[in-house]
């Protein structure tokens, strides 16, 4: 690979150019493709929620909402040195941290005047207090970072090249 110089140009003035092109399309695409790289990953590795049909229902079978799922997104949030943006992936569910981290065993209560009705192999229960087993956790966005890592640099090594091959 080799550089060509045009007659009308000083190198100063490419060496300006290139660092301008890398900082204002190379770096914020690198950053873009990592980063939904990063949310496909997430996506692909965190769980269906389900929604329970209600009792009396035929066949009371479970849906799956995959509501977490779509709450997953990237983000350009605020600006750093050539006026590039960082990328951020995250979600906007209150219940996102429990599926991620897990829940230890707790007591539900429920709310005043009312009763918490759960399933118990296939029967409607009722009670005002249930003791919750907890969660294991699934650490989607933990696994999904650590799996896109190593990929980093191959995302970013095409952009790299084309850059480099352009005058």
């Amino acid at each position: 690979m080799g550089v060509r110089w045009e007659r009308n140009r000083k190198p100063h003035e490419f060496l300006d150019h290139k660092k301008d092109q890398l900082h204002k399309d190379v770096i914020p695409d690198i950053a873009s493709d990592i980063a939904q790289a990063l949310k496909d990953e997430i996506r692909r590795r965190t769980p269906h929620g389900v929604k329970w049909v209600p009792f009396g229902a035929p066949f009371a079978a479970p849906v799956r909402t995959s509501n977490l799922i779509k709450s997953i997104d990237k983000d350009r949030k605020g600006k750093w040195a050539g006026s590039s943006y960082m990328w951020t992936v995250s979600t906007n569910k209150s219940y996102a941290p429990y599926v991620e981290y897990g829940t230890s065993p707790h007591i539900i209560n429920a709310k005043p005047g009312s009763s918490l009705v759960y399933y118990l192999k296939g029967d409607q229960e009722g009670s005002k207090q249930v003791e919750h087993p907890g969660t294991k956790p699934v650490l989607m966005f933990t696994r999904g970072v650590a799996t896109i890592r190593p990929k980093v640099g191959r995302i970013g090594s095409v952009h790299m090249q084309k850059w480099a091959q352009t005058g």
